[in-house]
């Protein structure tokens, strides 16, 4: 009988171990996520105001009331198709893999290469060995 109650405490202490260590995970994640999203926030309120700012400077150094308005729209365009083009060529996409796992991320280019690379090095060896059956 007093194995039977030892081995039920110790399951029941491995139990409340996990469920902490558990808990203690989802309050680290979600203390992270808060402040992430605080951060976005307030950078997207610099953003927006620092826009609005150069946006009316521009009015006022070129003379105009919408010329600036439109090199600040320009400007957040050009933004916009730089990191379109890095993502539509996997850029983006493996730079935050990386960032996730810890791990270099090949992109398509390098594993194109790392292929010709492959097959490049078989057709030496098959040249080498035709070369030796010849001798």
């Amino acid at each position: 009988m007093k194995i039977i109650e030892n081995i039920k405490a110790f399951f029941e202490a491995k139990i409340a171990g996990i469920k902490a260590s558990i808990q203690g995970k989802i309050i680290e994640i979600v203390a992270k996520a808060i402040s992430g999203v605080l951060i976005l926030y307030f950078l997207l309120m610099f953003v927006m105001f620092f826009s609005l700012s150069l946006s009316l400077y521009l009015n006022h150094v070129l003379d105009s009331s919408f010329l600036g308005f439109v090199c600040v729209t320009g400007l957040y365009f050009l933004i916009l198709a730089i990191l379109g083009i890095m993502f539509s060529k996997g850029y983006l996409e493996n730079k935050i893999k990386e960032k996730a796992t810890g791990k270099k991320i090949k992109s398509k280019a390098e594993k194109a290469e790392d292929i010709m690379n492959k097959k490049a090095e078989v057709l030496n060896n098959e040249e080498n060995l035709s070369t030796l059956k010849q001798v």
